[in-house]
């Protein structure tokens, strides 16, 4: 494959992405050799400010949020690093609460690329690489990286982690990681170090992981159960959050040597935290909107339980679309006892499973689906279905839940995008 020559001086952000994508014949491929190689080369192998690594199947990106508002509260310079993004790439690389400018992407993206030599990298590697290195530049006093796939052999397990987390652990990615929980939870502790604190936020790990850990000399701590907790004031519903904030907050208490943080200040940071495609709340249209990937079957269990909390007795018209490597039926079954009707699409690409297909899965396990040619259209029937029901009913509310996969939500933000958005 012939590979482009690498953007020139002054290009674009756009450009630097799209020349990235075109590097490596790969999305993804697992393992630490290539960018470690990078790494030393540009002289970001190593970092001086605390590191916490957050793995899991579902909730990472929720740790990570509730572990950015804690420090951020507490006057700390944080650099976060989540993936993917859901509407622009800068989503990915946070310092102090902000995503960081195209400019300082694009600075970072050059270092990497001058010190890449003949080292071919993934997309994932090349951001976390640039990442890392925007953190250094920018002088954070503590990084947080959230795990993109597995543990072990992702590009962020090159940093040595002074505290991990591993927030939940079920079937998903099979082909990478292992179809049971025990292979799967073996590479998401592969993060942890010895002698190193490792909060295990899952309920009921596997007892050949807790076996690993131990193995390891990693220091483990298991996030209380629900009975011998405190209830925590959350904005996030669930009691999967409650799990989540638990973690982040011992996680806190762990580092707290190097950086003190009052436990008055760590509770009220986290009262309003809210995480972007994570039962994310809108109003829209006259009808209340739900959006949160739910791309795997536990995920939309914890979705249809927030539903529950959250809209008791509501009901629920889906837009939902899916990727063919996921467990799409699992998806569908979690979650079709609270969606009254689904309006499927098709996502773009050869990943993306057929609308028709989507509806059969739905009407398999006895839900009513309908298939749309578009995301718009899909929208637009889903709120008409809500408002009129709300007509009918009042004051009862219906919700529209948009869910299935990071690329539903790019395409309704598009969506919100070309109509002007407005929340």
């Amino acid at each position: 494959m012939t590979v482009p020559s690498a953007p020139k001086m002054g290009a674009s952000l756009t450009e630097w992405l799209q020349w990235i994508e075109a590097t490596h014949p790969n999305e993804i491929e697992l393992g630490l050799t290539r960018a470690a190689l990078v790494a030393t080369r540009a002289n970001v192998h190593a970092l001086s400010m605390p590191v916490i690594t957050v793995a899991g199947t579902n909730g990472k990106g929720s740790t990570v949020a509730l572990l950015d508002a804690v420090y951020r509260a507490a006057g700390y310079r944080t650099g976060v690093y989540t993936s993917p993004h859901i509407v622009h790439f800068n989503e990915r690389i946070a310092v102090a609460g902000t995503p960081v400018s195209d400019e300082t992407i694009v600075a970072s993206f050059e270092a990497i690329e001058s010190a890449r030599e003949n080292t071919a990298l993934t997309y994932f590697e090349f951001s976390t690489l640039a990442a890392v290195h925007t953190f250094i530049k920018q002088r954070c006093d503590v990084v947080i990286l959230e795990v993109g796939l597995g543990g072990r052999l992702d590009t962020t397990n090159l940093w040595d982690t002074d505290c991990a987390i591993v927030t939940s652990i079920a079937i998903d990615h099979e082909s990478w990681l292992g179809s049971d929980r025990t292979s799967i939870g073996r590479e998401k502790i592969g993060i942890g170090r010895a002698g190193v604190p490792l909060i295990m936020a899952d309920q009921d790990p596997p007892p050949g992981v807790v076996k690993s850990i131990k193995q390891a000399n990693m220091l483990l701590q298991q996030v209380p159960s629900e009975d011998e907790r405190q209830f925590l004031s959350l904005s996030l519903p669930g009691e999967h959050q409650q799990t989540n904030a638990h973690a982040a907050l011992m996680a806190v208490s762990h580092l707290n040597s190097r950086l003190p943080v009052t436990l008055d200040t760590a509770v009220a940071a986290i009262a309003d935290v809210q995480v972007a495609g994570r039962f994310e709340q809108h109003r829209k249209q006259g009808v209340n909107v739900v959006l949160d990937v739910a791309h795997n079957p536990a995920a939309a269990a914890s979705v249809q339980a927030g539903l529950q909390e959250r809209f008791p007795g509501a009901p629920v018209f889906a837009v939902f679309g899916a990727l063919n490597d996921k467990d799409v039926a699992g998806v569908v079954t979690a979650l079709h006892t609270a969606v009254r009707h689904w309006h499927c699409i098709a996502l773009d690409g050869s990943r993306g499973t057929p609308a028709k297909e989507l509806c059969a899965l739905v009407q398999g396990a006895g839900g009513k689906a309908e298939a749309h040619i578009s995301l718009s259209e899909a929208w637009r029937a889903a709120c008409e279905q809500a408002n009129a029901y709300n007509s009918a009913h009042p004051p009862s509310e219906a919700v529209v839940l948009v869910a299935g996969s990071f690329f539903t939500l790019t395409a309704l933000h598009e969506h919100w995008q070309d109509v002007g958005r407005s929340t």
